[in-house]
């Protein structure tokens, strides 16, 4: 067996935020990600978020900060919750369900993104949110 065959592939790592004009910039790990985190650090960038490795229903990628709706299948039945995407306790989650708990068919959950925390931040005034005691400030509970 070659070594190539061994190595399990390389989980891509991405990050997105959004810049004051309200622009949003998208980087992954290249060169170009110590300029990104000098931006971040400087302050000119904000809710900053990381790609989950996964997609959505409709295949679009599933990243931290993204309100998500949840249907445990693709009956066309009601969404049965809302909510946000945190890290926490070493892991993205739904609620306080671990991304890796949920059912998903190769790489698509079943979640369905219908915006994110910095620009739909009005469906989560509708009792939507992180899970109990957390925040996009902070990781761990408050």
């Amino acid at each position: 067996m070659r070594t190539s065959e061994t190595i399990p592939p390389k989980r891509v790592v991405k990050f997105r935020a959004r810049r004051a004009d309200g622009t949003w910039v998208y980087k992954d790990e290249t060169v170009a990600l110590a300029a990104f985190w000098r931006e971040a650090k400087a302050g000119l960038l904000t809710a900053v978020g990381q790609y989950t490795g996964l997609h959505d229903r409709e295949g679009h990628p599933v990243y931290e900060g993204d309100i998500c709706q949840y249907r445990k299948d693709d009956t066309g039945a009601p969404y049965e919750e809302t909510g946000v995407i945190p890290w926490a306790s070493g892991c993205f989650a739904f609620g306080n369900t671990p991304l890796c708990e949920l059912t998903f068919t190769n790489d698509r959950l079943p979640l369905t993104v219908i915006g994110n925390d910095v620009e739909h931040a009005e469906i989560l005034a509708t009792g939507a949110g992180y899970p109990d005691g957390l925040s996009r400030e902070c990781a761990t509970p408050c």
